[in-house]
This record gives structure tokens, C-alpha cells and sequence, in this order.
């Protein structure tokens, strides 16, 4: 009979320890459940994130884009008021030649 209350004891005190071993386990997995959903909820805050700054870069690359068309287009305009200046510049030059070829012709 001892032996048996000995034996029910140890069964009772081992059926404790895994209970509470459950309780931890169930605990930590709660706990670990609750840390998964915020690195979830974290990831797409840093996709939304990388969304918003590649869609930036990509404004930014436009930007750039249109800018260096236009620095273009300006060189050009450039180019050609640099040629219609040059050409007024030789049409004046040959009107001087001609008033001066006339007053030494006077």
C-alpha cells in the first residue's frame, strides 16, 4: 500500500510538472504568436515604405529626365541664336565695308 501511495504520489507530482510544463509552452507560444504579427505588421510598413521611395527615385529619375531635355533644347536655341547673331554680326561688317567703299569712292 505504501509502495502504492508512493507510486501515485510521484505519478501525481510528474502529472503536475508536465502541466505546468503545457502552461509554459502555451505561454511562449502566445508570446511568440504575438511577435510574429509584429514583424508581419513591420514588413509591410517597410514594403510600403520601399514602395513610396522607389516611387520617389523613380519621380526623381523623370525629374532628371525632363531637365536634361530641356538643357537640350536650350543648347539648341543657343546654338542658333549664337548663328543669327553671327550672321547679323557679317551682315554688318559687309554694310561697313560698302559705307566705306562708297565714301572712299566719294
Amino acid at each position: 500500500a505504501s509502495k502504492q501511495t508512493s507510486t501515485r504520489s510521484n505519478h501525481e507530482g510528474q502529472f503536475r510538472d508536465l502541466a505546468d510544463l503545457h502552461a509554459k509552452v502555451v505561454e511562449e507560444s502566445a508570446a511568440l504568436t504575438n511577435k510574429l504579427g509584429e514583424a508581419e505588421k513591420q514588413l509591410i510598413d517597410l514594403e510600403e515604405e520601399n514602395k513610396d521611395m522607389r516611387l520617389k527615385f523613380q519621380e526623381a529619375g523623370d525629374a532628371d529626365q525632363q531637365t536634361q531635355e530641356e538643357t537640350e533644347k536650350m543648347k539648341a536655341q543657343l546654338i542658333t541664336t549664337q548663328e543669327s547673331l553671327q550672321a547679323s554680326a557679317d551682315s554688318l561688317d559687309a554694310a561697313t565695308n560698302e559705307i566705306q567703299d562708297l565714301r572712299t569712292a566719294v
